[in-house]
């Protein structure tokens, strides 16, 4: 089955990547695909929302909370009283996510969904250190404001599911950018730490050192620290594979058949950085689990084969190579 009406960019994209529409099948009438993007929608806002009700018990500690210096989404904030500008984002946030997820069929239902979300995250990082645990969900909402209308019908025509999907696949690229840029910048500065003699990623004292840098400031025992510091070359390899996973996670977005490696590689590293160094994001876990595997919108489901090795980037000609191809 063919790919019609893709965008000129976009196909050349596939073609550049190879993957094939048999695959993908991205923009395809495929009725069960759309389904699986509408699902994917739906549960996205609702995660919102269990979010934003999630904070209801922590209201009060957060109005309480002292030196704030409003981001710009949030300068308005400095015309009222303190605790009301709070209470104010935070009734923003929890008006914007219920909306959402009953009005999400609505573009004025997205759009204060993300507006929401934009005034929440803005004040949270209005206190002199910005968090990144909220990013990959705020810029996945704004991406979701474009769905076409009528994308939430079962039977919505062919050009409504076109876009729906295209749509969708942009909010799925969203946490795979995040984590191709992550790797992109720990490879760069990795080099320019070579270049000038000093501790890096690709050697076996750069993760110790960072580990032990985070302890001391945090002042936090954690099951695994102690044990990286000491292990300094049994942990390089592990590196060298969370470095290889996020630099090529945006693969995963034209190749699905390898996205069980990329999410399930993904998943572990968040969880050794836990264990590690007390760093957990647990919002990009779900989205990435959502995303790629639960709600895909593919035609074939990635499975753990030696097939989907074959189609790694780069690794992939070693795979070929043992199975014989």
């Amino acid at each position: 089955m063919n790919a019609v009406n893709t965008p000129g960019l976009l196909k050349r994209l596939r073609q550049v990547f190879g993957s094939t529409p048999s695959d993908t099948l991205l923009w395809s009438s495929h009725v069960r695909i759309f389904q699986q993007a509408r699902w994917g929608v739906i549960v996205i806002y609702a995660f919102q929302l269990y979010l934003a009700l999630k904070t209801i018990p922590q209201w009060s500690g957060m109005a309480s909370r002292e030196g704030l210096l409003p981001l710009w989404p949030v300068a308005w904030m400095n015309a009222l009283p303190y605790e009301t500008a709070i209470y104010a984002v935070l009734m923003l946030f929890l008006t914007g996510s219920l909306l959402g997820a009953v009005l999400g069929r609505y573009r004025i239902g997205r759009i204060a969904a993300f507006f929401g979300l934009l005034q929440f995250v803005a004040w949270n990082n209005s206190y002199g250190k910005i968090g990144h645990s909220l990013h990959v969900l705020l810029f996945i909402s704004f991406v979701l404001i474009f769905l076409p209308t009528g994308w939430h019908l079962k039977a919505s025509n062919r050009t409504t599911r076109q876009h729906t999907l295209f749509t969708y696949w942009s909010a799925q690229a969203v946490p795979l950018i995040a984590y191709s840029m992550a790797g992109m910048v720990k490879v760069g500065c990795g080099i320019y730490q070579l270049a000038v003699g000093q501790a890096s990623v690709f050697g076996p004292e750069g993760l110790p050192r960072h580990v032990a840098d985070r302890l001391l400031q945090t002042g936090s025992e954690t099951l695994l620290g102690p044990w990286v510091i000491e292990n300094a070359w049994l942990v390089l390899p592990g590196m060298w594979i969370t470095l290889y996973l996020e630099l090529f996670a945006l693969y995963a977005l034209f190749r699905p058949a390898t996205r069980i490696w990329f999410v399930g590689g993904l998943l572990i590293f968040h969880a050794a950085s836990y264990f590690t160094m007390t760093i957990w994001f647990p919002q990009n876990c779900f989205l990435l689990l959502l995303l790629m595997l639960l709600f895909p919108a593919t035609a074939r489901r990635p499975a753990l084969t030696l097939s989907s090795l074959q189609s790694l980037p780069l690794l992939g000609a070693f795979f070929r190579t043992v199975n014989g191809h």
